[in-house]
Formats: structure tokens, sequence, C-alpha cells
């Protein structure tokens, strides 16, 4: 069993500690287990602590993982070390590292004991790495619930209530109501954020809601039920609020508005757009139908390749081929990417789906649907594509 040293406090950045079990692995790489260790593991949802331990020498070893396993914490490090079992250690985590985890897995617990106090719902998953948070809620939310939720988190921020963690006897457990989403074998460690939440976690954390500086919902999507959140804290929801901000900005200064009137002047572009879209799709489909009129009644497939299209348009001027042909239609669609194309196959009398299911086999195709017409995207080189189809 390991000492977890950021049990006791979450803020140390240093430690010693002694080598209790060396293993290399078949990659080249190697295990340290020691007695004790500032080095949270990948455990709870959340991606392990980073750093380096220092051997007596001087020498320095950059930690790439660190995992458990029944309460043993192993420390993984890239290539060989110069070390055995007995040798003393000194161990490094990258503070702000931790420190940045610790804001977003504290503000996930307010959001997720908001949540369920004012509706039932349960955190059903949570997903925190360097890039990214995660926060699975265990029910239907509407957007302007999401939105006072939101409010209601950084409200209990900017009231800096203490948060306390420890390991409760079991008599004082049983009188708890925590929330937890399993389990738990062992001491029972438990996260109570003062007046807002109370749950069972293994993690470090700040001290007050405060350090969690803020806390911003990036997107929320229906999942499974319910709602996933991924969600900013601290620097990377400045970081985050600063890149809105240069768009505002940047988009604003485009079209000459101000950014109170950028969402209506928007609106009038997207309107003009399809408007003009529109009257161009009409010009093109006279076009194409006249170039269609010109082609004579065949027993052959016709291949041809066109500039890039509107869809419908192009479905259009597919159906108006087909009836040319006692064959099939094939239109290669140049989309500005080199090698890459879309594609349309039609036919009154051919059984396109089949054509495409064949032709997969032999070219890279995404893409389906049903009789009388096939589309998709299609990679390659276009005379190679052109005669499959011809």
């Amino acid at each position: 069993m390991t000492e977890k040293l950021y049990d006791r406090d979450a803020y140390a950045g240093e430690f010693s500690a002694s080598v209790v079990r060396i293993e290399t692995d078949d990659k080249g790489n190697t295990a340290v287990e020691l007695d004790k260790t500032l080095f949270f593991p990948l455990e709870g949802g959340q991606n392990p602590d980073t750093g380096v331990l220092k051997d007596t020498a001087g020498n320095e070893y950059r930690v790439i993982d660190v995992k458990i396993k029944d309460d043993v914490i192993t420390h993984f490090i890239e290539g060989t070390v110069n070390l055995k079992a007995g040798d003393s250690v000194e161990g490094k985590i990258d503070f702000m590292h931790r420190f940045d985890l610790m804001q977003h897995h504290s503000g996930e617990h307010i959001f997720s004991g908001i949540t369920y106090g004012k509706y039932g719902y349960n955190n059903v998953g949570f997903h925190l790495t360097e890039d990214i948070c995660t926060i699975d809620v265990g029910g239907p939310l509407k957007e302007e619930e999401i939105l006072e939720l939101e409010y209601l988190t950084n409200k209990a921020i900017s009231e800096n209530v203490p948060i306390i963690t420890g390991y409760p006897s079991k008599e004082e457990i049983e009188k708890l109501n925590y929330r937890s989403k399993k389990e738990v074998k062992g001491p029972l460690r438990i996260v109570e954020v003062k007046g807002y939440d109370i749950c069972a976690c293994c993690a470090p954390h700040v001290k007050s809601t405060g350090e969690v500086g803020s806390f911003h919902i990036v997107k929320y999507e229906n999942y499974k039920g319910g709602v996933r959140l991924t969600v900013k804290c601290g620097l990377r929801a400045v970081k985050e609020y600063q890149t809105y901000r240069q768009i505002l900005q940047d988009t604003g200064r485009a079209l000459s508005s101000a950014k109170e009137d950028l969402y209506s002047n928007v609106m009038k572009l997207k309107e003009e757009t399809c408007s003009l879209k529109a009257e161009l799709n009409s010009v093109k489909e006279k076009a194409l139908l006249e170039k269609v009129s010109a082609i004579e009644h065949t027993d052959k497939p016709i291949v041809l390749i066109e500039d890039d299209m509107d869809a419908s348009l192009l479905r259009n001027y597919c159906n108006a081929l087909m009836d040319k042909t006692e064959s099939h239609v094939f239109i290669l669609v140049k989309t500005g990417t080199d090698g890459t194309y879309r594609f349309i196959l039609g036919g009154n009398t051919v059984d396109v789906a089949a054509l495409l299911s064949k032709a997969k086999e032999s070219l890279t195709i995404k893409g389906g649907g049903r009789n009388p017409q096939v589309q998709g995207t299609i990679e390659g080189e276009e005379n190679t594509i052109i005669e499959y189809f011809k």
C-alpha cells in the first residue's frame, strides 16, 4: 500500500520517498513503486499528475504515467532508470498542472451538488484531462436550466466557501447524506463544499470555492437520456473568454457592426445569401437541363465530371440524366480538395446500391443510400474512378 501524500496536502509540490519495487516492461519503460507519493494516479475520471523523480546522483526521470491498483501506486518512467529497491528519491509534481485539475474537479463538485439539490439528477460521468472536462448529468435539462445552473455555480464560487476533505469515521459516515457514483471499498474519503455538496471522492481539491476562479459551460448536448456538458474553469475559462471576445471583435469589424447588433446582421446576411444561392441554383439548373436535353438517349452509362454544386441541384441533374440511359448515371463532383470528390450514382433500371457495394471493394468510398440513387464521397485518381464506372 502506497502512502498518499496528496491526501495530506494537495498543495505540496515536492516530497522524499524510498523505492519499493522496480520493473521494466516489454517496451523498455520502467515501473517505479514508492513507499509514498504526491503523484495522484489515473483515477476517478481524472488524468494523473505529471512531474519528475530524481535520484541521489541528481538524475531526473520524467514521469509519463501514474496508475493505482489495490492501493499501490506505480510511476511509469520512459526508458531505464539508475534506481533499485531501497534507494531514496526526490519527487516533484508539476503544480500548475495539478492546480488546473483541482480547479476543474472542485468546479464539477459545486455544479453537480447544485444540480442534484435542484433537480435530483446525479453526475453519472466525469472525464478530466489537460485539454477537456466533461460532466454527464443523469437527466434532461433545458437551455434556461443549464444557464441558471451555470450562474448558481459561479455564485457559489464568488462566495468563497470552504472545501473540506477527510476520512470520517464509520459512525460519522452513517449520518452523512453524500453523493457517490460507485461503492467504495476501504476508508471513504469525503469532499464537502460547505452548503452545496457532500461527495465521496479520491482526488485533490482546492481549499475554497473562490480558487476555482470561474465555471464556464463551453457546450452541452443530449447524451444517454441526460446531458453532457463540456466545461472550463480558472485560466482555461479565461482563455475561452478571450477567444470568444476576439471572434466577436473580428466579426464586428468585418461587418462594421456593434456586438449587440451582430446576430441580427448575421441573420440578415444569411437571408440574403440564401436568396442569392436560390437564384444562382435556378440559373445553374437551367443550364444543366439544357445540357441534358442535348444528350442522345443511350443504353450505355452516362459518366460525367462536374464542378461543385448544391446537393439538391445534383440530385435533380442526376434524375434528368437517368431518363437518358438504360444503364446508370455517375457524376463525379470536384470539391476543391485534391484526391477527394463527391459523387452521385443513379439508375432507373439498374441496382445502383449493389453497384456501389461492389465498387467499395476496389475504390475508397464512403456513402450509400437506396435505389434509384446513392451518393457519398470517393477518394482516388480521377481517371481511375471514371474508368471504373464507364
